[in-house]
């Protein structure tokens, strides 16, 4: 029997500016989070591709992109600037 599938692919159900779907992520992504960072809307996901991504909702450019040497399990919402993110070793704050 196959198991169902963990998460979602970055690309198969969200969507930025003009209805484009959002890509980057090469594994399967297990977190998003939707947040402001200096007054512009983003969404900020993580995976098993071992990154985080920080897309930008209103002009839909190239994310920025954190790498990690882990799998990534959680992602917070923006605070400050600041994500935290889950992963099997712990927590990893990182300043966006």
């Amino acid at each position: 029997m196959e198991s169902p599938p963990r998460g979602n692919t970055h690309g198969s159900s969200a969507s930025g500016p003009g209805n484009e779907p959002f890509t980057g992520h090469t594994g399967w992504v297990e977190a998003v989070a939707v947040g402001e960072v200096d007054g512009r809307p983003v969404v900020v996901s993580g995976g098993g591709d071992s990154t985080v991504q920080v897309s930008d909702l209103a002009t839909g450019g190239n994310p920025r992109v954190i790498r990690l040497d882990v799998s990534v399990l959680s992602v917070t919402k923006p605070k400050n600037n600041l994500v935290v993110i889950g992963h099997a070793a712990g927590l990893t704050a990182v300043r966006i």
